[in-house]
């Protein structure tokens, strides 16, 4: 009976060392995985979206806490070669607004609907590879199309980005944000028809 006792506990031993080393061995072999998974991937186009702007994106992938992976997709914004022409207004901003040391310049022309402007945005001294602007319209101003409303910057280069936008009878303002080397800066254009100031 002894005998038959002592096989008994060193069956149940064996199970929980069996038990013990699946267990261990289902964790390691996530960790692998999850750990040769790629964080971060450039993809490059070609094509146009239809303001223009030739489409480079970056896509970011996150995990969350459950290890689900979530793709963001951020677009670079359009590299300039020619120099601006017509009235641009803009350029290096006041003290208290360059932080991020990215100079805007902005024209907006009028649209061929009534009420909508077409609005182009350039940046230069973009200088890190965390550069980046995003802008919302306010004050009953909307963006005519689906539209990203946050561009990455490459450094070293003119970057613009165009889109429309719709414009009540009111003053309505269109503010962007402009960050880089983890400094950003806030500043709003109101959205008329780019003259000469006086």
């Amino acid at each position: 009976m002894e005998h038959l006792r002592t096989i008994k506990e060193q069956n149940n031993v064996g199970k929980t060392h069996l038990s013990c080393f699946a267990h261990i061995s289902l964790l390691l072999i996530s960790m692998i995985l999850f750990a040769c998974s790629p964080n971060e991937q450039k993809i490059k186009s070609n094509e146009n979206n239809a303001s223009g702007n030739s489409v480079e994106t970056k896509k970011v992938v996150v995990k969350s806490a459950e290890q689900v992976e979530v793709t963001h997709t951020v677009n670079y914004a359009s590299v300039v070669d020619e120099p601006r022409t017509g009235i641009w207004l803009g350029g290096s901003p006041a003290v208290n607004k360059s932080a991020a040391e990215i100079d805007t310049y902005i024209r907006i022309v009028p649209a061929s609907k009534q009420n909508h402007l077409l609005v182009a945005l350039q940046f230069e001294g973009a200088k890190f590879d965390d550069a980046f602007i995003s802008f919302k319209p306010l004050d009953g101003a909307e963006i005519t199309e689906r539209y990203p409303t946050k561009w990455l910057l490459k450094p070293h280069v003119i970057s613009q980005v165009k889109f429309e936008v719709k414009v009540p009878k009111t003053v309505s303002y269109l503010t962007l944000y402009t960050f880089q080397n983890g400094k950003g800066a806030a500043r709003a254009f109101i959205l008329e028809k780019t003259k000469l100031k006086k």
